[in-house]
């Protein structure tokens, strides 16, 4: 077992922090010439915020586990849980006739396959 359960959840929280700072900068860029940046950041800041925003939530259940077995188990639960969005046959380019709707369809897949390759890496 590579990650112990204080590292696991110091992992999830630097990744927190790290996706925190590259919003913080994505949006300071947006402030400065929104018309300019809005195509250049868009991708980004949803990405990070969809993952930040799930990382979140899980982190809180991690928290109120008490033993380093159960923590690991959350996390297969958690990558099975990804694996199967990633599978259905819904999970990419909605049926929605928007072309903004349908491009965040993909983000938000591009977002799961990140966090699904994380948390694979936090439990070997």
């Amino acid at each position: 077992m590579k990650n112990s359960s204080n590292t696991i959840k110091l992992e999830v929280k630097s990744k927190i922090n790290y996706l925190q700072t590259k919003i913080d900068d994505a949006e300071k860029k947006l402030n400065q010439d929104f018309l300019y940046y809005f195509a250049w950041v868009s991708e980004e800041l949803f990405i990070h915020k969809f993952q930040i925003t799930a990382l979140k939530f899980q982190l809180e259940f991690l928290f109120d586990i008490n033993n380093e077995l159960s923590e690991l188990e959350e996390c297969k639960i958690i990558i099975k849980s990804y694996e199967n969005f990633l599978d259905s046959e819904s999970n990419i380019r909605s049926n929605s006739s928007g072309t903004l709707h349908r491009e965040t369809s993909t983000w938000k897949y591009q977002a799961i396959m990140e966090l699904k390759k994380f948390y694979q890496n936090l439990t070997k």
